[in-house]
């Protein structure tokens, strides 16, 4: 009970989040469910399907992958846990640009409103992008500050991480050869 109560309090300040998979969305929802987990996390992030779509920043949900995330979601939504679904990285164009954000922001709101999901994480491994170029990283960024925008703005607020693999020493020739390129 010590536990469930200091996780609660600390929520405010921060959240932890458990990893999930739709591939696994059962064995995570009966570890969820189980009384040694209890309050350890705030919520879950998982794979279930939800992405931008091709060359676009309309998300979109592949409902036969989301089924196999609903017995998690319905574990965490118990619990009173934030279910949070993941969406990828940043949509850009052929030359790196970030889409427009308006698509994203409808689309999240409606696919949240739908599925009663409270958050989505966009975790961008993309090879050097957004990094390879300070300007690409602004456009990137300019994106995620947008797009977590709309999301608060919606009722219920709707939350957002992000995450992006930013370190420099990472793919260092490919980078730079991506750094060369006009954008």
């Amino acid at each position: 009970a010590t536990l469930l109560v200091a996780g609660q309090a600390a929520a405010q300040e921060r959240a932890v989040y458990a990893w999930a998979t739709s591939g696994a969305a059962r064995e995570a929802a009966d570890q969820w469910t189980n009384k040694t987990w209890a309050g350890v996390f705030d919520g879950v992030q998982a794979s279930c399907g939800v992405g931008f779509e091709p060359n676009s920043s309309h998300l979109a949900v592949n409902e036969t992958i989301f089924d196999e995330c609903r017995p998690l979601l319905d574990a965490v939504r118990a619990t009173g846990g934030q279910f949070h679904v993941w969406i990828g990285a940043v949509p850009t164009n052929a030359s790196g640009h970030a889409l427009g954000v308006e698509d994203a922001i409808a689309s999240a709101r409606a696919i949240a409103d739908e599925l009663g999901i409270d958050g989505f994480s966009m975790d961008d491994e993309t090879d050097c992008a957004p990094r390879s170029t300070l300007g690409r990283f602004a456009d990137w960024m300019g994106f995620v500050d947008a797009f977590a925008d709309g999301l608060h703005a919606h009722a219920p607020r709707l939350h957002l991480s992000a995450a992006v693999q930013a370190m420099p020493a990472v793919y260092v020739a490919l980078c730079v050869m991506e750094a060369r390129t006009p954008r």
